[in-house]
């Protein structure tokens, strides 16, 4: 942890922190409580055994990933040390409870840092630009915002955008550095650093390489070279094993066996990546073997084939909708456009009843697009009508969606039924449902309070609304233990 300030010919260090922690503290402190679990149930102390732990912290390290969009994530592992099996189900608030250590780090950074540069904090600081994922934590957060007394802490700058935004300052500073005194009054005086200017070397100069450092550049290449290609085919390798584990969990029907299986087959991964002796021609050999073995799985052809179906379906259904959107350029009329946007509303009403999702919502946008074509915009008939299609067809929307976890479309959907309906019931429930499942609570509690006044307390609002308070009380909950430790 560094503190810097730009001054006026160049970049002045104000203090710095050093501590041996960062996002493997958390790899290490899941590692922790699968090892645990495997004491405490089966009384087996494995942690010592290298091989064992460096596949526990695999899939930790894979559930830690998962764990940053939905709130569990499940580890399983077999053929550990003194054949052991496990399986565990890790949650959100475990990884939080791990970061703790993480949280007192920076926390002792901060509190060293800060008291050296707290002349250099002013009332005009308001707010603290944080980059990189690790900073969206809300403790981590916590931290800075009360150690830097800002009431905001901002993570709008990924890596993309950092590149960007330093290319810019790159581009005010060079241009300050060949500007003249008189342009230079129009820049900031952040910008004013020395720049160091890249000596330039005449044509006619002959530069002497020493052929030492020719062979050894062309061995570093050499060996670049064969750990890209060797890479590639583990990679290769851990891909077809992990696409196949992908294609089963679609199947939703997997035998333990066909699970050892594969398990199985990444340990062999394992153990050839790390030989020396293996060779790219005997990764590529062993992916020719594995893959026969994986397509002999049944499960595994047996979905190849369902999904393949599908596939085509799907093509010849596209091909079907294609036509129809040629049919419907044709429309010459504005009372055709109506009927035929009824056609498609009833269809989608149809695939919806089949709980075909993808299908029905298509069907109800391709109504919502003839809609737009209505010319006479003045007729009553037409524009009741309109309205009618209009509204049932953006609450199917915003159902297909609800049904797909598509939250944000099916808000929007919902906010445009409103504008047709305003309080509709039906639309603030669906945008309610919506706003609860993206974390955005008061949203949602706004939304199914009104939805349930309007319907004089409809059992499935109120069933709706009381799941929802029972999660806002599950994170607030959540959240008092988090600091309770953090700042214990």
């Amino acid at each position: 942890m560094v503190a810097v300030k730009a001054v006026k010919g160049g970049v002045e260090r104000k203090a710095a922190y050093s501590a041996l922690v960062g996002s493997s503290t958390i790899d290490e402190g899941l590692c922790d409580i699968v090892f645990d679990h495997i004491l405490k149930k089966q009384g087996r102390d494995i942690k010592s055994d290298a091989k064992s732990f460096k596949k526990v912290l695999r899939e930790c390290k894979k559930a830690k990933e998962v764990l940053s969009s939905v709130d569990t994530a499940m580890v399983q592992l077999e053929g550990l040390a003194q054949d052991t099996d496990v399986s565990i189900q890790l949650n959100r608030s475990q990884v939080l409870e791990c970061g703790v250590k993480l949280a007192k780090a920076i926390g002792e950074g901060l509190s060293q840092i800060v008291p050296t540069i707290s002349s250099e904090i002013t009332a005009e600081l308001v707010r603290l630009e944080c980059v990189g994922g690790g900073w969206r934590s809300p403790f981590i957060q916590e931290l800075l915002k009360t150690s830097l007394n800002v009431s905001r802490a901002g993570v709008s700058l990924d890596s993309n955008l950092c590149v960007a935004e330093g290319c810019a300052v790159l581009g005010a500073v060079s241009l300050l550095a060949t500007a003249s005194e008189q342009d230079k009054s129009s820049f900031d005086a952040v910008h004013a650093v020395h720049i160091t200017p890249t000596p330039v070397v005449s044509d006619t100069t002959v530069v002497t390489v020493p052929q030492k450092w020719r062979d050894d550049e062309q061995a570093m290449q050499s060996s670049d070279t064969k750990f890209i290609a060797f890479s590639s085919a583990v990679d290769k390798l851990q891909s077809l094993v992990y696409g196949t584990q992908s294609l089963l969990g679609r199947s939703g029907n997997v035998s333990d066996d066909t699970y050892s299986s594969l398990s199985k087959l990444l340990d062999e991964i394992d153990d050839l990546a790390s030989d020396e002796c293996t060779t790219v021609e005997v990764l590529l050999a062993t992916h020719a073997t594995m893959e026969a073995k994986v397509n002999a799985i049944p499960e595994v052809a047996a979905q190849k084939a369902k999904e393949a179906a599908e596939e085509k379906r799907k093509e010849e259904e596209f091909i079907r909708l294609s036509k129809l959107q040629e049919e419907d350029k044709e429309l010459t009329n504005d009372p055709q456009r109506l009927r035929v946007a009824q056609q498609r509303r009833e269809q989608g009403t149809t695939l919806f009843k089949q709980e075909c999702w993808e299908e029905a919502q298509t069907r109800f946008v391709q109504a919502l697009s003839i809609l737009g074509s209505i010319y006479d915009t003045n007729n009553e008939e037409y524009k009741t009508k309109k309205n009618e299609i209009s509204l049932s067809c953006h609450l199917n929307i915003a159902s297909c969606c609800v049904k797909l976890s598509r939250w944000r479309i099916a808000i929007n959907n919902c906010s445009s039924a409103l504008d047709v309906s305003p309080n509709n019931p039906k639309a603030l429930f669906r945008r309610g449902q919506a706003y609860s499942a993206q974390g955005d609570f008061k949203e949602a509690m706004a939304d199914l309070t009104l939805a349930a006044e309007l319907t004089n307390n409809d059992a499935g609002i109120v069933a709706e609304l009381e799941h929802l308070q029972k999660k806002i009380d599950h994170e607030k909950a959540k959240e008092r233990k988090m600091y309770g430790k953090m700042f214990a």
